[in-house]
């Protein structure tokens, strides 16, 4: 203990520095993976063993503060001895990234006796330009120190500049649009918008930059990239015209919006976009109940089709037959207390011709809700798994032909599906179990279809069928 243990490890340390230093040396050793890794991990593990046994307290403190002559930059060192015996500070110094050459700020040799501190402040002077690097340790300060014979290193470093916490994120994160015609020449044909939102601590403020990558043929229209952010917002819609034209290859593309703040990339994000066929007949009117990730609304308003969200109220008392289809998104009967009285009513819409898509729902659905029995499940399945009973069945072959093995394509692994038995009812997709993920219930003049699918899932990966299988639901 004391002095004595101090001395013992401080002479290890320097063994073991010496090994450090002959293992780099030999070839051998230095290309073996992780060994140099392991050294280093060992000698800073044992230098911090030996300070605290030392008794040495070292904090170097950077402090960068404006002037009217421009940045000025000040340490603040702090040297104290707790343990046995004197140490000695032998230099400071200022190591600029930028040079190869060290500064020194104090030569002078000083002994801390024990139990005291030695404190001092240096300025350094450093152009503005030197404070935007991205370095690691941008600024680096150093101190010479010694406990008796052993030589010893300590630095206190900052990055001069650090990412502020925001994000960008397109809303949603895909988008399909309609083919389009074919052209002798490049003529744009298409113009749409695309969302996005800026997330920031309230305490940010500042100009932002926004920056878009677009694939082959899609251009972008005119939109604020230079933004102000305003102190206390938390968040900014960003809306993107952009248009596209036969240039457009087919296939899912990727679209890239990166965000710059003090000419710095700090955050970006990249959703995916994919020509596809959703056409709804332009007389369909659809009323749909949200599902809880929002995604069929999203994905609605990319199909064109003339689509009105219904609250509780309206599903209570307002006239349904003004709605060819009615869409329940899943888990979207927790937020509407009137559907668990809608068994009536939905029956009368769907045999006067209306048609009720119903999406895969969770186990705690209420019973007797519906004009058919229904009773959802989940099961762990792969696209392997699935049987196609009725392969000619118009759910998928009109308007577009659906390929099973592109619906399941992206369903290599056993995931959970929302299955369920439903009666009556044509089953199309079943599981080995004998639990229908798709199916057709037919009352009077219209029908209960079933889709246990994760088909906005699906959609929102832009699988091509399952957007063919979406429009074929919408104009069965």
């Amino acid at each position: 203990y004391g002095r004595k243990r101090a001395d013992h490890l401080l002479t290890g340390l320097q063994e073991l520095r010496t090994l450090q230093q002959q293992a780099r040396a030999e070839a051998r050793l230095a290309e073996t993976p992780g060994f140099s890794q392991y050294l280093d991990e060992q000698v800073n593990k044992l230098q911090r063993l030996a300070l605290d046994e030392i008794g040495l307290k070292w904090d170097g403190k950077i402090i960068v503060r404006e002037s009217p002559d421009g940045p000025r930059v000040k340490f603040v060192a702090t040297l104290a001895s707790d343990g046995p015996t004197e140490i000695e500070l032998n230099e400071i110094r200022f190591e600029p990234y930028w040079d190869t050459v060290r500064i020194i700020l104090d030569a002078e040799p000083k002994r801390i006796q024990p139990h005291q501190t030695f404190v001092r402040e240096y300025l350094v002077e450093i152009d503005r330009s030197r404070l935007e690097a991205q370095k690691p340790e941008s600024l680096l300060f150093s101190a010479s120190l010694a406990f008796g014979k052993m030589p010893f290193n300590v630095s206190s470093s900052i990055p001069i500049w650090q990412a502020p916490d925001l994000k960008v994120a397109f809303v949603p994160g895909f988008y399909f649009i309609p083919p389009i015609p074919a052209l002798n020449v490049d003529k744009v044909v298409d113009s749409r918008v695309w969302k996005a939102i800026i997330t920031k601590p309230p305490h940010f403020y500042g100009s932002v930059r926004l920056q878009l990558e677009t694939p082959r043929g899609m251009f972008a229209g005119a939109y604020l990239t230079e933004r102000p952010m305003d102190k206390g917002k938390i968040s900014e819609i960003v809306r993107i015209p952009f248009t596209v034209s036969n240039l457009f290859e087919l296939g899912v593309q990727p679209v890239t919006l990166a965000l710059y703040a003090d000419g710095k990339r700090v955050t970006a994000d990249t959703a995916i976009i994919r020509v596809a066929s959703c056409q709804v007949d332009d007389l369909i009117k659809i009323g749909f109940l949200p599902d809880t990730t929002g995604l069929l609304e999203d994905i609605l308003r990319m199909t064109g089709a003339g689509f009105q969200p219904i609250t509780d109220r309206s599903l209570a008392t307002a006239d349904l037959d003004m709605y060819n289809v009615i869409v329940i998104g899943s888990g979207s009967f927790r937020d509407y207390p009137s559907l668990r009285n809608m068994k009536d009513r939905l029956t009368d819409y769907v045999r006067h011709g209306g048609s009720l898509v119903l999406l895969g729902q969770p186990t705690d659905w209420p019973e007797s809700l519906l004009p058919v029995g229904f009773v959802p499940g989940e099961e762990r399945i792969s696209g392997s798994d699935i049987l196609n009973r009725i392969p000619g069945a118009n759910l998928l072959t009109k308007p577009y032909a659906v390929s099973d093995n592109g619906l399941f394509d992206a369903m290599t692994r056993k995931q959970t599906v929302s299955s369920a038995v439903v009666s009556p009812a044509e089953n199309v997709y079943v599981t080995p179990s004998g639990s229908t993920l798709l199916s057709v219930s037919r009352l009077g003049d219209g029908q209960v279809i079933y889709c246990g699918l994760p088909l906005l899932e699906m959609v929102a990966q832009l699988n091509i069928e399952a957007i063919h299988l979406l429009a074929n639901l919408l104009n069965y």
